[in-house]
């Protein structure tokens, strides 16, 4: 975590907030479903404005791993984190490939 790798107080301070809200102990709104983000904490309005936040004109950096393994998108939705790497996914360059696989042998022992 960023909090930790780099001693950013304010990436500390979004890391507890992080756990309190994980843990249950974050305030909740009058919608028991809704929170209020702390408005000294920076919002994408769009999953295309949050891309280009994290990642910016990386397409040109894909191969350089290091750089890749500082970033990271986190969504508590799986239809959200679909929506965003597909998103990401398009502005891979090359033909898009698919790979199958199985989680089982063919051979019972």
């Amino acid at each position: 975590m960023r909090a930790l790798l780099t001693q950013d107080c304010q990436a500390q301070v979004f890391a507890d907030m992080l756990m309190t809200i994980g843990n249950g102990n974050y305030p909740v709104t009058e919608n028991p479903d809704t929170i209020t983000i702390p408005g000294n904490i920076q919002q994408a309005t769009s999953s295309a404005d949050l891309i280009k936040e994290i990642y910016g004109d990386g397409i040109n950096r894909l191969t350089d791993y290091k750089w890749l393994l500082e970033r990271a998108i986190l969504a508590c939705l799986n239809e959200t984190v679909n929506k965003i790497n597909h998103d990401i996914m398009t502005r891979f360059p090359g033909n898009k490939v698919i790979y199958i696989s199985i989680n089982k042998t063919l051979t019972e022992e």
